[in-house]
């Protein structure tokens, strides 16, 4: 006995009226359009999930953007407050790397070179110093404080400046390293001790003046003395 297929006939909600066979060789026929339908929603639904999606990342791109834009302009305004501080101090701020190269600099230092800040920046100390036997000192001074770590205090020390003018400066280095490279540096802080100096040569020059004065005075005093005694003994040997 043959056992006749059954076929499940299936209606499918479209547009137009039509029946698809399942379990049998139509089955491999392309399916009507309104088969298509949840398939559609589906491609509908998975295209606004991904437009939703993308809107997401653009608005946190966007707020990341601002963020580091406000974090951008907080460290520029933080450099500039920086800069405005270190230009107001009239001693003289500055750091150099190993090869003498000025890493930072304030107005001070500039003023002394005839120059602008944004000009010494980046340059090298020989390019501003006329006094070869000072930049050789100072320069060694700074390699002696970058290669041992410590702090160095120098009590005096001779610059002669931009326009050739004879100064003094006290000044203490300090070691430090430069941010993100990690390699040596000094940091140094020279105040202007000339005028000081002056006024304590004046005071020496004057002391020496009332002591060579008051020794004078000390020796016409001995000398009037002698000379009265002198007298007194002439007069008695006569009268004698």
């Amino acid at each position: 006995m043959i056992r006749k297929r059954r076929f499940r006939r299936h209606r499918c909600r479209t547009h137009r009226r039509g029946f698809a066979l399942y379990g049998s060789e139509v089955e491999s026929r392309p399916r009507l359009w309104g088969c298509h339908v949840n398939d559609e929603n589906k491609t509908r639904q998975q295209l606004v999930d991904e437009l939703t999606a993308l809107r997401m990342r653009v608005t946190e791109s966007q707020a990341i953007e601002r963020e580091s834009q406000r974090t951008e302009q907080a460290l520029k305004d933080s450099e500039a407050r920086l800069r405005q501080i270190i230009d107001l101090v009239p001693h003289m701020i500055f750091a150099k790397d190993w090869e003498g190269r000025f890493l930072l600099a304030n107005k001070a230092v500039a003023e002394a070179y005839g120059t602008t800040v944004e000009h010494l920046t980046g340059s090298k100390h020989a390019e501003h110093h006329s006094d070869d036997r000072e930049l050789r000192r100072m320069l060694e001074d700074d390699q002696e404080v970058m290669r041992d770590g410590v702090p160095k205090f120098i009590a005096e020390e001779s610059f002669v400046d931009a326009l050739g003018k004879q100064r003094f400066l006290q000044t203490i280095k300090i070691p430090y390293r430069i941010s993100g490279k990690d390699e040596p540096a000094v940091l140094g802080v020279a105040l202007d001790i000339t005028e000081r100096k002056r006024d304590e040569e004046e005071r020496r020059r004057l002391e020496a003046r009332v002591k060579q004065a008051e020794k004078r005075e000390s020796l016409t005093v001995l000398a009037g003395g002698l000379a009265h005694d002198f007298n007194e003994l002439v007069t008695r040997i006569l009268d004698g």
